[in-house]
């Protein structure tokens, strides 16, 4: 006559056991977001004039060179923490296909409206603006200006503007 009662109990314990585990399970489900694509920032450039000479003319183009400057504008669309760079992420490009990088020293140094010097990290809404400014062949047509956000650790893309002289 005891085994019922002690079967009885230890059939109420396995329940009750049972009944905390499954309270205690959950699931999550992780959203990642989206990686950053062209469509989520937009990027513009406008031809400004500039000096070819800089730091009391000490600073002049090589030989057969001009320095091009170009008003140029990142809107961060839908991008959460996209990071720019004045000198990595933006890019020109002739009609011959040669890549030209910005002019670090007077980009830093000499410029009064330039481009954020080092690294900017936007979150959608923010926009950057300032120059940029490039040593190219003087017969060099300039087609277009590139943004590489090869800074991202996700995905990697570029934003081609084309550009009129």
């Amino acid at each position: 006559m005891q085994l019922k009662p002690i079967a009885a109990i230890t059939v109420l314990l396995l329940v009750v056991v049972s009944l905390s585990i499954a309270g205690c399970t959950s699931s999550t489900t992780n959203s990642a977001s989206p990686s950053p694509s062209p469509a989520d920032v937009n990027v513009t450039a406008t031809t400004v004039q500039s000096p070819q000479q800089f730091s009391n003319n000490t600073l002049t183009p090589r030989a057969g060179d001009k320095y091009v400057q170009y008003n140029v504008t990142f809107t961060n669309i839908n991008a959460p923490s996209t990071q720019i760079s004045d000198w990595y992420s933006f890019q020109l490009l002739d009609s011959s296909k040669n890549v030209y990088s910005v002019e670090q020293l007077i980009q830093q140094k000499y410029l009064t409206t330039t481009f954020p010097s080092g690294y900017t990290v936007t979150q959608p809404g923010d926009k950057v603006s300032g120059n940029l400014i490039y040593e190219v062949p003087q017969n060099a047509t300039i087609v277009a200006l590139r943004y590489s956000n090869y800074l991202s650790s996700s995905n990697k893309f570029n934003v081609t503007v084309p550009l009129t002289t």
